[in-house]
């Protein structure tokens, strides 16, 4: 069984969706930067007695904002999939410093601000989960600050190195992968990724060729140059749904235990207490959400139809990717108004109404 469809009706120009782009990500990175600059402003000028060293975890991740909504603006990366596979690369490429071109590093350096991203949230969970359930397992009881950051320091190593080692073994682009650059990259954006001074990344799938009539001859010129490349995308994608499905674990054993204690009568803590705990969890399951919607679910879209259904998406797929410059500009949105005390320090930094505000808040 083979499903195919038509995406000629589809077609369109980028001439024209690139001011659409640009208006789109000039938007998304005014909002972004804004509303995490202040929510850092608000971490580090209120009391934090309500929420103590969590701060510093909501501070990296509104740093991880900001440096996904830098890359977006700077960059504005497209996923272009061709018959040979995925391609990402900057559409502001040919960066060269003391004739070093660096789109390559830039390429997995932005990519690595997603691995961050999710390692964050988990951080966040773990920690959400820490603070209100310590006495539950003897062997946290008695861990101190130092031992969970000491711990959370060796996750991030490993994790990351795992990710470095998805990158190095199968998404660098060698000599095959830039005598293979389809034609329409260029025609489509401008830029040739033959050039050895420009750099990208690039995923490797094998195509059936029963789907891709139109492309027979390149296919037939392809298949017999890419089964290495092919068999090292296939390890490093599997080395990246290892990454994600294991932090995905920790967040989902998180997400039950603490919803049902908050819920529960039976949890020893005061009504403030559990009112703030509330607040928090709500913020963090936004927080969570957002990328799923924006960012996981359609890279993993154009992926699976790419790769499953062998449809050349072409620039459709860097039409759909930059719906992942909407959540850095949502996340610190959704943190200021759950956090009653960090909505209260806007309306009185801002002068706003004071019945907008629940309790009046110093900022020190």
């Amino acid at each position: 069984f083979s499903f195919q469809f038509s995406m000629d009706y589809l077609r369109f120009t980028l001439d024209y969706t690139e001011y659409i782009t640009s208006v789109f990500v000039i938007t998304t990175s005014t909002v972004s930067l804004f509303s995490n600059f202040l929510l850092l402003f608000i971490l580090f000028n209120t009391p934090p007695d309500h929420i103590g060293s969590y701060r510093f975890l909501l501070a990296l991740f509104s740093v991880n904002d900001i440096a996904i909504t830098i890359g977006h603006a700077a960059l504005q990366p497209c996923l272009h999939m061709s018959p040979s596979g995925f391609y990402f690369f900057p559409r502001n490429g040919g960066i060269v410093i003391n004739d070093m071109p660096i789109d390559t590093i830039l390429c997995i350096l932005f990519v690595a601000a997603f691995y961050h991203m999710f390692l964050l949230l988990a951080y966040q969970f773990v920690y959400r989960y820490n603070t209100g359930f310590r006495d539950r397992f003897v062997l946290y009881r008695y861990w101190s600050n130092c031992h969970w950051s000491a711990i959370g320091v060796l996750v991030y190593i490993l994790y990351m190195s795992v990710y470095l080692l998805s990158v190095e073994v199968g998404m660098i682009p060698g000599v095959n992968e830039r005598e293979s650059v389809p034609s329409d990259i260029y025609e489509i954006y401008g830029g040739n990724l033959s050039d050895s001074t420009v750099g990208f990344l690039f995923v490797a799938v094998r195509v059936r060729k029963l789907l891709l009539m139109h492309a027979y001859d390149f296919c037939q010129s392809i298949n017999d140059t890419t089964d290495d490349e092919y068999v090292k995308s296939t390890v490093s994608l599997s080395m990246s749904t290892v990454l994600f499905g294991g932090v995905s674990l920790i967040i989902t054993f998180c997400v039950y235990q603490i919803s049902a204690a908050i819920d529960s009568s039976k949890t020893p803590i005061a009504p403030g207490t559990r009112k703030i705990h509330r607040e928090m969890y709500y913020a963090l399951l936004l927080q969570t959400a957002v990328p799923c919607i924006f960012s996981y679910i359609p890279l993993f879209s154009i992926l699976l139809v790419g790769s499953v259904t062998g449809n050349l998406l072409g620039a459709y797929g860097s039409a759909l990717f930059i719906s992942t410059a909407i959540f850095p500009s949502l996340n610190a949105l959704f943190v200021l108004y759950f956090v009653a005390k960090f909505g209260n320090a806007v309306v009185q930094l801002f002068k706003l109404p004071s019945t907008w505000a629940n309790a009046p808040v110093k900022l020190v």
